[in-house]
């Protein structure tokens, strides 16, 4: 029984995603994402600082509307904000299924020093295992960060600067581009993973000072 309600929701959450990211819609994303990323740098950390002040869904749906309402119709923003409600949709839909409470929404936005030159830019949809390691501080914008949503119970947790994290069954929105003018490697991501860990490396920070 217990495992026909599993396979009953993961059926569920493939059918949300797949609706999310239609064909169509994919083109869109993987043509339009990497040039308009460069548009979100101050807006993509300040949205995750808002979301992290979240103390309930409908708390951080409350904030994402604000949020939404004061950058008009960015197309991005909008994104974000169907990605996000459809995860909470499916979740509510599962929420007495206890082999599937691992499921959590990650939205993450960090930087690296480039250390593999031959290394290229990356558009997936999904990844059955990922991992990151943020060095801190590009040169150009604020700290790296990412956010984890677990919503059963409800918790956010924030992780700001050097880090390192990994996932597995991620769905959603991966980019990772390499830039030769900073020597810098960026990668984002947001959508639904089924597990996850994530560590602060902050100390090292501090040590390197």
């Amino acid at each position: 029984m217990t495992k026909t309600k599993v396979l009953l929701a993961m059926g569920i959450i493939l059918l949300f995603i797949g609706l999310s990211f239609s064909p169509a819609t994919a083109k869109v994303i993987k043509t339009d994402l990497t040039e308009k990323l460069n548009d979100m740098e101050g807006v993509i950390p300040e949205l995750m600082d808002e979301m992290s002040q979240a103390t309930s869904i409908s708390h951080l749906l409350e904030i994402l509307t604000t949020f939404t309402k004061g950058y008009g119709n960015h197309p991005i923003i909008g994104l974000i904000m169907t990605i996000i409600r459809e995860i909470m949709d499916v979740m509510n839909r599962i929420n007495g299924l206890r082999p599937l409470k691992t499921n959590a929404f990650i939205m993450s936005w960090g930087f690296a020093n480039k250390i593999n030159p031959f290394k290229d830019n990356k558009f997936q949809l999904y990844r059955p295992f990922t991992a990151w390691c943020y060095s801190g501080k590009s040169n150009l914008i604020l700290n790296s960060r990412t956010i984890i949503i677990d919503f059963q119970p409800f918790k956010i947790n924030m992780l700001t600067g050097r880090q390192i994290g990994f996932m597995r069954n991620f769905a959603g929105i991966y980019s990772h581009r390499e830039t030769t003018l900073t020597q810098k490697s960026h990668t984002f991501f947001m959508g639904k993973t089924a597990a996850i860990r994530g560590f602060d490396l902050s100390i090292l920070n501090i040590l390197g000072q």
